[in-house]
This record gives structure tokens, C-alpha cells and sequence, in this order.
């Protein structure tokens, strides 16, 4: 199902036992039909994973003892700058576009890998080619008018069912 630009969407994240881990709503850019480009704003109300108990990132937790523990999700807003997210929906991979919170300009990009060796392979092959495959975003400036989101009513079922 195609979302067209200017629209929201609800990006999740499941965990493996298909509880959320994370639901981030977004402003659709681009839907190509096989890519989605999304804009997530700042201040935008997201539920992200967390310790069980809500308190704490994951990424806080040693390394050894991160993954080693229930974890859960927890509301928070998003902070720093806004991100576009670049996301083929038929791939385990998704390229997330940073620009600097004081200056407004571009900082870098993160490839968030879910399937590490085929991407990193590529990646490292041709990093020019990887990155013109995702299209050039860095001169991207979001409309004025898209502020932070909030969830869309039963943002909180689980969607599998």
C-alpha cells in the first residue's frame, strides 16, 4: 500500500517474540512504491525500546548484560534534529540521514543493518554505488509546517494480529 508524500505513517519495530519494540511516527517524503522516505520531526512523541521497568535505554546497559534481560518500550520524544529515513521495504537495511541541530546542515548518514554481512559486503564494495542506490538527500529541508507528530489512534495494536 502506497502512502503519498505529505502524509503520516507509523514506522514499528517488533521484537522477536512479535511484542513492540518501537513505533515512531512519521511525515512520508517519497513512496516509490519500493522505498519509502519518511521525516521524523523533533519533538515527536515515539515509544522506543527500553529496560523492562521503562527506565532506562538499553543502550546504557553493558553491552554483555544488554541483551541478556527482559526489555520492553517506553514513551519518549524524539530530540537533538529531525532524521530522514531512507527505507527499501523489500530489504533488511535502512539509511538514516543526520543533520546538525544548530547549523541545519547535513552531519552524516547511519545504515542501520539488520541483515549485516550482505549489506556490509556491498557497502564496502562500492560505497558510491550504495549510496547513489538511496538517492542524494543531504540538501533535503522538510516543510516549514511539519512539526512533531503525535500517534495515530490504535497506534498501540499489535498489527500481526
Amino acid at each position: 500500500m502506497r502512502v503519498g508524500a505529505g502524509r503520516t505513517m507509523l514506522l514499528r519495530y517488533l521484537y522477536p517474540d512479535g511484542r513492540l519494540q518501537a513505533a515512531l511516527p512519521m511525515r512520508v517524503v517519497e513512496d516509490s512504491g519500493g522505498t519509502v522516505v519518511a521525516w521524523l520531526s523533533v519533538g515527536t512523541q515515539i515509544e522506543y525500546w527500553a529496560t523492562a521497568d521503562g527506565l532506562a535505554d538499553p543502550r546504557t546497559v553493558p553491552l554483555p548484560q544488554r541483551f541478556r534481560q527482559a526489555l520492553g518500550h517506553a514513551p519518549r520524544r524524539w530530540e537533538g534534529s529531525g532524521v530522514l529515513r531512507v527505507i527499501p521495504l523489500r530489504e533488511c537495511w535502512q539509511v538514516l540521514h543526520f543533520w546538525n541541530p544548530r547549523s541545519g546542515g547535513f552531519e552524516g548518514w547511519y545504515v542501520n543493518l539488520e541483515s549485516a554481512r550482505q549489506v556490509g559486503e556491498r557497502i564496502a564494495q562500492d560505497p558510491r554505488g550504495f549510496l547513489a542506490s538511496i538517492g542524494d538527500w543531504r540538501a533535503f529541508v522538510p516543510d516549514s509546517g511539519w512539526g512533531p507528530l503525535q500517534f495515530p489512534d490504535g497506534w498501540d495494536r499489535n498489527p500481526t494480529g
